[in-house]
């Protein structure tokens, strides 16, 4: 119980993050201590990184809910997906220190999101918020795929040369 409570703030501030309106929210992080009483025999208890298990599990189902309001999931909702998709698998080779300073860097990563042209942040969201593939990204925006590519990359670079100025390296 211990775990559940220390967990359920940044839980559900990772849910409320993904999900704009608190009560469908609420209702997801509902669905997710669901999940979590039914299939906590799911997590590896050797890998150590509970903490991550529960970030991922959250993220995954949120996203889920957004991709399925946008029709972008088709799939049946049930035990073989969400097991498949929705319950992350943390690897035990992964130190829970290194996760807790990747989760903890979000601040940071929202930072340098934020400092990217409006054109960068819009073609990072549709990839990694709306799960939009290169291709589908390219047909939205009238532009080839090849631009899409580019700009992905020289975004995603751009993250990387501003994070690596905060870490001084």
């Amino acid at each position: 119980m211990k775990i559940t409570v220390v967990g359920a703030g940044n839980v559900g501030t990772t849910c409320a993050t993904e999900i704009a309106e608190k009560e469908i929210a609420e209702e997801i992080l509902a669905d997710i201590f669901v999940i979590i009483w039914q299939k906590s025999s799911m997590f590896d208890i050797n890998s150590g990184n509970l903490y991550s298990w529960l970030i991922s599990l959250t993220r995954n189902k949120a996203l889920d809910w957004v991709r399925r309001e946008k029709s972008l999931i088709i799939d049946e909702y049930n035990d073989e997906y969400e097991n498949t998709f929705i319950i992350s698998n943390v690897s035990s080779l992964i130190l829970s220190s290194d996760l807790y300073k990747t989760f903890s860097g979000g601040e940071k990563i929202y930072s340098a999101f934020h400092n990217l042209t409006e054109a960068q942040q819009y073609v990072l969201s549709l990839a990694y918020y709306d799960g939009l593939s290169e291709s589908e990204i390219a047909a939205k925006l009238n532009i080839p795929l090849l631009t899409v590519k580019s700009k992905i990359r020289v975004a995603l670079n751009t993250v990387k040369d501003i994070l690596a100025k905060e870490d001084g390296q």
